[in-house]
């Protein structure tokens, strides 16, 4: 992606998206303290925050537990 981005001229140094395509753990925690703070929990900002019914979220669990 980033050497399709430099050879279509319209970006200079693609390695500045470098970050914004990794995955790293600091990324995660501060999101997870985040919607601790907002939310009180996980279970909460789902339910509330998304507005997932329990039924909703039943069937994400088992797509991602049945997809690991």
């Amino acid at each position: 992606m980033r050497e399709g981005l430099k050879q279509a001229g319209l970006m200079r140094n693609p390695d500045l998206i470098v970050p914004l395509q990794e995955v790293r753990d600091a990324y995660l925690d501060t999101a997870l303290d985040q919607l601790r703070t907002s939310y009180g929990s996980l279970f909460r900002y789902v339910s509330v925050g998304l507005g997932l019914e329990p039924r909703e979220l039943a069937a994400l669990r088992e797509r991602l537990v049945a997809g690991a």
